[in-house]
């Protein structure tokens, strides 16, 4: 963040602050901006963050800087319910025969560990489907709870989908299709 920004931030923290009936200190905004640096958001997000706050809000406290990283990523449970969408959405989509690789990195390791897709989408029935998503939910957002979890899954998920792109090529059987990559943004709409 350059100077220009931490002075707009800091300004976005007075306000809200005002907006709240709370104040913050400079060093408050320092170390505001260090994290969003760290977790790599943008002005443009803070600002449609804040934005958010003010018209969502009702504790008339000022939040916290966790509540504020919410606001920009959404909760681990919203997270965990999109993806269990996505996942529904490849199942209508795709069938059983697939072997999607999903661009969420805990997805596409529970869906290849815990789940492995093929014997789950083959054999999933309708009324389980409400307990399987609440089972899916809770084993995403403890995954998320910790960054290193989703780090080593990232590590994994590498080689995993190299594996699976090199394994097709060359192949003459037409039936032998390359994995699906699904999009959240596709599954979202």
């Amino acid at each position: 963040m350059n100077k220009e920004e931490r002075k707009e931030l800091a300004e976005i923290l007075y306000g809200l602050a005002g907006n709240f009936g709370d104040s913050v200190d400079d060093q408050t905004a320092k170390i505001w901006a260090r994290g969003f640096e760290f977790e790599g958001i943008t002005m443009d997000q803070i600002k449609a963050a804040a934005m958010r706050i003010l018209k969502t809000r009702t504790i008339s406290k000022m939040p916290t800087f966790a509540e504020f990283l919410e606001a920009i990523n959404g909760s681990k449970k919203d997270n965990a319910q999109a993806q269990a969408d996505i996942v529904f959405e490849t199942l209508r989509r795709n069938g059983a025969t697939s072997e999607p690789i999903f661009e969420d990195p805990v997805t596409n390791h529970l869906m290849s560990t815990r789940w492995k897709w093929k014997n789950w989408a083959s054999s999933v029935l309708e009324d389980e489907i409400k307990w399987w998503r609440k089972e899916f939910i809770e084993a995403y957002q403890s995954y998320a709870a910790n960054p290193e979890n989703v780090e080593q899954v990232q590590k994994l998920t590498a080689p995993q989908r190299l594996q699976k792109l090199i394994s097709g090529i060359g192949d003459e059987n037409p039936e032998k299709q390359e994995p699906a990559l699904i999009e959240e943004e596709q599954c979202q709409k």
